[in-house]
């Protein structure tokens, strides 16, 4: 199946912990890829909320995710979206996933309800709570 969507961490650890919005999550799975930052923060909540790290990745790996490799260009564009860490408080993990989104032409799905102010940036987000 073609992928359409890039999770952000706030998406799929909703879905992990049955928070609101992960019916929908869930929906997507099939057709959504995961940055390698955003895998990354997957993995350390889950490692806070006292699942072992071979557990964590273990979880994420069972959802059989593509994982799209973060790279000097996602940096890059990642670098240029800097300014909404202060006017948006968006987090490099933020940044990191509407980057990705972008270059690859994917709908950004997130459970922060604070991504519905950056419709100005023209990227697709969907907002599942």
């Amino acid at each position: 199946m073609k992928v359409e969507y890039l999770l952000d961490a706030s998406a799929l650890l909703a879905a992990l912990f049955s928070e609101p919005g992960a019916a929908r999550v869930t929906e997507l799975l099939e057709r959504s890829a995961l940055s390698a930052v955003n895998y990354t923060e997957v993995v350390s909540r889950q490692i806070r909320r006292g699942a072992s790290p071979e557990m964590a990745v273990e979880i994420v790996e069972s959802l059989n995710l593509p994982v799209i490799p973060w790279d000097e260009s996602l940096a890059r564009a990642a670098a240029d979206l800097s300014p909404l860490a202060w006017t948006h408080h968006l987090a490099l993990g933020d940044r990191a996933c509407l980057a990705t989104a972008r270059l690859n032409g994917l709908t950004a799905v997130t459970a922060d309800r604070e991504w519905r102010r950056l419709k100005h940036l023209r990227i697709p987000i969907e907002v599942v709570r």
